[in-house]
C-alpha cells in the first residue's frame, strides 16, 4: 500500500466477507449489537452494487400488501 511519504508498505487486508467472519467469531455477547449492525451494512452494500435487489424487494413488498401485478407494472415503467 502506498503510504503518505510515497513509499510502499506491506499491509494486512481482508475482504468484506472475511471481516464479517472474523467479527462473527468473537464469542462475546457485547459484540452482538456490532454484528447485527455490520450485517445490515453488508446488505446495504449489496443493494448499492446491484440495484436489482432493491427493485425486487420493492415488488415483493407491493405483492405482500396486495397490489395487483398491473399496478406494479405501471409503477415500474417510471
Amino acid at each position: 500500500m502506498l503510504a503518505r511519504d510515497g513509499k510502499l508498505r506491506k499491509t494486512d487486508v481482508a475482504t468484506r466477507k472475511q471481516l464479517l467472519r472474523i467479527i462473527q467469531s468473537v464469542p462475546s455477547p457485547n459484540a452482538e449489537h456490532l454484528k447485527q449492525w455490520l450485517a445490515q451494512g453488508s446488505e446495504r452494500l449489496d443493494e448499492i452494487t446491484d440495484p436489482e435487489i432493491v427493485i425486487e424487494g420493492a415488488i415483493n413488498t407491493y405483492r405482500e400488501k396486495g397490489y395487483s401485478e398491473k399496478w406494479i407494472a405501471q409503477r415500474r415503467k417510471y
